[in-house]
């Protein structure tokens, strides 16, 4: 209750201190994005599922998306690299991506790449991977993992 009662005034001291959050407003029977109390176009790119994961990769791919006149970036964050040690977070990438799109004026969309991707658990984290007994994994009718099963059941292309 208490973490609730916290995240609560930080979301209510955010939208004092920053002003509304985007939202939709409807106008003239039209939807459209509002972004600090303005009509927002969203000209976005997504990066590549890996690409977030090095602070070295990106720096020169922000200039490109800039270059590209885009104004919002979508971007995965990862949960392995989020909290590589159970309870212990880095937030060494997250707070990355956030100070490089304000550095390059970008809008960023954080895509949480948790537990299940494309129906692979391959974003979980190492110390989860390894528990099957605190964290049983689903298996197939022959008590395999998804990633054994759908790699030897794919079609070949």
């Amino acid at each position: 209750m208490r973490t609730i009662s916290i995240l609560g005034i930080f979301c209510f001291l955010t939208i004092l201190l920053r002003g509304q959050p985007p939202h939709l407003v409807r106008t003239n029977g039209c939807t459209e994005l509002s972004v600090d109390n303005h009509p927002f176009l969203i000209r976005g790119g997504e990066l590549g599922n890996s690409s977030a994961s090095s602070i070295a990769y990106m720096k020169p791919i922000w200039p490109k998306l800039v270059k590209m006149h885009l104004n919002t970036v979508i971007a995965p964050v990862y949960w392995e690299l989020l909290e590589p040690k159970e309870g212990h977070f880095d937030y060494t990438l997250v707070d990355a991506l956030i100070g490089s799109a304000r550095q390059y004026r970008l809008k960023l969309v954080l895509l949480w790449f948790g537990t299940w991707k494309n129906s692979m658990s391959c974003y979980v984290p190492a110390w989860m991977k390894t528990d099957d007994q605190r964290f049983p994994r689903s298996t197939s009718s022959a008590g395999r993992p998804p990633e054994k099963w759908l790699s030897t059941n794919l079609p070949s292309l």
